[in-house]
Parts: structure tokens; sequence; C-alpha cells
């Protein structure tokens, strides 16, 4: 803003320099024209010599003695305040946009989404047969959020690491999908391997546990990305599941 002033500045000292010395010059060295008055046949009659200054302050005021002249000026300057008025409406929806934008990413931020899990159910093994899971997803959050992506399956623990073939870590794409806030969806996982008999028996005896791991990633409203982890060990004497306590298994980030 303040080379624009400068600048500006600088215009209106040069342009009253000029004019002064434009004035100045017909001042100090006269000039004298020759004005005419036209007849109604375009011949020329009571011509007198004026002072140039003169002269065009005579024209000047002949062009605003024209009912035209004064329709131009008002044209423009109806045109003028239009385009002021639009400039001036424009910047103030570009605010109210602003402002509206900037509470909308406030209220996201402050009433984010939340995702949780719940409801697990073991579908009955069978052998030879993957094994299945089935839970539900609920959005406890104040605001819609969109599942982009899972890494979660049914894997065996006994009682010091996973079964072959372990846990995959690859996310695979899920949707996206939007649950809005209060809403439920229901999910199904299974194992990457079938069922042996000698597992199944292994179960029974609750040598393996049969465990629910896995995370989803999901987005709020701005883009913000989101996790929820999960891992839920099934208990055979109640047929329940049960979560984990180690924070980096369950978390909701």
């Amino acid at each position: 803003m303040l080379i624009v002033s400068r600048a500006v500045t600088f215009a209106l000292i040069l342009a009253f320099a000029f004019v002064v010395l434009f004035i100045g010059v017909f001042v100090f060295h006269p000039v004298y024209v020759t004005v005419c008055e036209f007849s109604e046949h375009g011949t020329s009659k009571n011509c007198e010599q004026y002072h140039v200054l003169l002269a065009v302050l005579l024209k000047v005021g002949q062009v605003l003695s024209l009912a035209e002249t004064w329709t131009a000026l008002a044209t423009i300057a109806i045109a003028g305040f239009t385009y002021a008025l639009k400039r001036s409406t424009d910047r103030l929806w570009d605010a109210n946009e602003r402002q509206i934008r900037l509470a909308r990413d406030e209220f996201i931020s402050t009433n984010r989404p939340k995702l949780i899990v719940r409801q697990f159910i073991l579908q009955p093994p069978v052998v030879n047969d993957v094994l299945k899971v089935d839970f539900s997803m609920f959005n406890v959050g104040n605001t819609e959020a969109t599942v982009r992506g899972i890494a979660a399956e049914v894997a065996l623990w006994n009682g010091r690491f996973w079964e072959p073939p372990g846990i995959d870590p690859n996310v695979k794409p899920f949707g996206p999908r939007a649950i809005r806030n209060g809403e439920r969806i229901s999910v199904t996982i299974m194992s990457r391997f079938n069922l042996t008999a000698t597992q199944l028996t292994a179960i029974q005896q609750a040598t393996f546990i049969i465990c629910a791991v896995g995370e989803f990633t999901y987005t709020d409203a701005l883009g913000t990305e989101r996790r929820t982890g999960f891992r839920r060990n099934h208990q055979v004497t109640t047929d329940m599941f049960t979560a984990s306590t180690n924070p980096d298994q369950e978390y909701e980030h």
C-alpha cells in the first residue's frame, strides 16, 4: 500500500506541474485563435480572436450545454457507481464466505467424527473353511466420517505369536463409505487360511485364541485422516469377545 500511495502522489504532483507549466506558457506567451460563428448554410460570421485558454473554456461550455453531453456523463457516472457497488458487494460476499468456511472448519475440528467397533460375533467355525467374524462400526462423533481403508482379519494366537500366515499389515481400500453421526454399518472379516481339525481342537481347548485384529482409516469433512485400531480375543466359554488392554492394539485417534 505504501508503494502505491507514493506512485499516486508522484503522478498527481507531475500532473499539477504540467498544468502549471501549460498555463504559464500561455500566460507569458499569449497565443490567440480565431473563433467564428457559423450560419445555417455553413458560412462563417462574427469571427473574433480569443486567447487560447478562453477559447478552450468557450468550447467546453458549448459542449457542456448539449443534452447529449449530460446524458453521457450521467451514464458514465451510473456505470462507475454500479461497478463500485459490484466490487463492494463482491468483497462483502468473499468476507462472508471466508467467515462461513472458518466457522465450519472450527465446528468440524471441535465436533470431530469418531468411529468405534462393537458387537463382535464369531460365525461357527467349520473345518476346511475360513474363520469369519461379524462386527459393527459406529460413528459416535458429531460429524460425518468417510471410511477409506482397512487392514483387518481373523487370526489365531497361540499365546506367544500368531499362527501362520500371521497378520497382513497391508491396508486395503474400503469404500469410500460415508458414515453419518449416530449411524452403524456391519463389517465381516475373515482369516487368510482354512481351519484344520487340529486347530479347531486347539481352539476348543483354549490353546489357540481366535482374534479379530485390525485398523480402519477414515477422514473427516476437512480431509483429516484418523484411525481406529482394535484387537478382540474370543472366549470359548462365553462365546464373547474381550478387548485387548494394549493401547497399541486398541485406540481411537
